[in-house]
């Protein structure tokens, strides 16, 4: 079986389980309208999450080239902007989010490309990451936080030519029934090139370390705690 079909069938079902948790959440949260409302609650969430995540990657950079010969030769050029096809990603995560101070969450995620570009590649995303968080409001059914913090990145889009990257990340979300997460985060990570990868390559050339590529990710994650 294709590995990315397998990978989207996966998906399907998640999303399934999300939608149903929530009508069942709505009914009853209906029926139970009339009791006398909870006392203030001092976490939004704490527990691990399973979510699915959707979003487009932008990769920009320099690569600076030294020629290896007697002769004094090098090249710096501007990578530019590259719109990688959407990736649909599945992230296992735990946190304490709390109402009104600092909590924290992480997560370790893994997208795929849903479509292949024009180079035919299906390129694979990994990510960790850790965050502080800090609850703005809270209720029965609802809470709003925000997050930043630090992740580190593996991308595999040019065959194992680029590092491990590190980056930060900010984002909102809102907590639904104690139970259900939405929540949007952009995502900036730098890597560095490999240079024994590109080297093997390109032997004539030596390549500068002030060389990098640069990610941006802006990402929509649905999820639910259990």
């Amino acid at each position: 079986m294709n590995k990315s079909y397998a990978f989207k069938q996966i998906a399907a079902v998640l999303l399934a389980v999300f939608l149903t948790h929530m009508v069942r959440a709505e009914t009853v949260g209906d029926s139970s309208a009339s009791e006398s409302p909870p006392p203030p609650q001092v976490f939004a969430s704490k527990g691990f999450s399973l979510g699915l995540s959707t979003f487009e990657l932008k990769a920009s950079g320099r690569l600076s080239l030294r020629q290896k010969s007697h002769y004094v030769y090098s090249e710096r050029s501007e990578i530019r902007q590259v719109d990688v096809p959407r990736f649909l990603a599945l992230e296992l995560g735990y946190s304490e989010i709390r109402i009104d101070r600092l909590g924290f969450t992480g997560g370790l995620s893994i997208a795929k490309q849903m479509n292949k570009d024009a180079d035919d590649s299906d390129d694979t995303l990994t990510r960790g990451e850790g965050n502080l968080t800090y609850g703005f409001s809270g209720s029965a059914n609802l809470a709003i936080y925000g997050l930043a913090g630090l992740s580190a990145q593996s991308f595999d889009h040019l065959g194992g030519r680029i590092n491990l990257g590190l980056g930060v990340q900010a984002g909102v979300g809102m907590i639904f029934s104690k139970k259900y997460v939405a929540e949007i985060g952009y995502y900036l990570t730098r890597h560095s090139f490999n240079k024994e990868y590109f080297e093997k390559d390109y032997p004539e050339y030596e390549l500068d370390e002030s060389s990098f590529i640069e990610t941006k990710i802006t990402a929509l994650k649905l999820g639910f705690l259990f």
